[in-house]
């Protein structure tokens, strides 16, 4: 991967700085995808409301752009990736682990608080810690870990190797096409789902899989321009109650 500013020597680059701390998943299949370091302070960490390094790249030639949305601090401490917030190691869901991991977690060991102020405040004192001392900071990282852990990162992997890319990397849902308003599907120029051939639905995929199968019948056979005019209430009304909800507010809480 190539940095657009500050070091392009991957090898001696600091992550965090130079490189984000990501997982394989979400780096994408492409070994020569073109990493952009973005200005610091363009983004605000989406848990610790602080200003970080952020980065943005292509997680493969059909799949989305992507950017880190937490900074390195909180990344470090809790041992997750930049972007999904996936364990690194195991791959699951940080609640998940947190969870399997509480009654592993030494009485000790600081809790970062609940507030707003309190989490800003913690994680501005653990940058600088973190850059101005030796002291050792205790990440998840070095937290034993229960053997289900490793039973459910099997399962993890058994799933994932099935599908020919990962759900997480897939384009967006067009908006426009949902509402019925694309004017690039009828050019076949919308980069985005199901616009672009990519007929996955994973959000409704799991609490609706009948009409997830519904609607992937019907654009393989009349394609999305047709489909987008014709397609039931039901499925706009699924789709569009998969996207609801406050997206910074369910990454706080995970």
């Amino acid at each position: 991967f190539s940095i657009m500013s500050g070091n392009n020597n991957i090898n001696t680059s600091n992550l965090g700085d130079d490189f984000p701390m990501i997982c394989e998943t979400c780096l994408g299949q492409n070994p020569y995808g073109r990493m952009t370091k973005l200005p610091f302070g363009q983004k605000l960490c989406k848990i610790s409301a602080l200003p970080y390094q952020a980065f943005r790249w292509k997680a493969g030639p059909q799949g989305r752009y992507k950017e880190t949305i937490i900074s390195f601090t909180v990344a470090k401490e809790r041992n997750i990736c930049q972007t999904c917030l996936n364990d690194m190691v195991f791959g699951l869901p940080s609640g998940v682990r947190d969870a399997l991991l509480a009654s592993q977690i030494p009485e000790n060991r600081m809790v970062a608080p609940i507030s707003d102020a309190g989490v800003n405040n913690y994680y501005n004192n653990l940058q600088h810690k973190m850059n101005n001392t030796n002291e050792t900071i205790y990440t998840n990282e070095d937290t034993p870990h229960p053997p289900q852990l490793d039973r459910l990162a099997n399962i993890l992997k058994i799933t994932e190797s099935k599908n020919k890319q990962a759900y997480r990397n897939l384009p967006k849902l067009c908006s426009f096409w949902l509402n019925n308003a694309c004017n690039r599907v009828i050019k076949k120029t919308c980069p985005f789902r199901p616009c672009c051939g990519i007929y996955l639905f994973p959000e409704i995929a799991g609490s609706n899989k009948e009409l997830s199968n519904e609607l992937i019948n019907l654009l393989n056979e009349k394609g999305p321009a047709v489909v987008m005019k014709t397609m039931s209430n039901d499925i706009k009304d699924a789709l569009r109650k998969a996207l609801k909800g406050n997206r910074d507010e369910s990454i706080k809480k995970r």
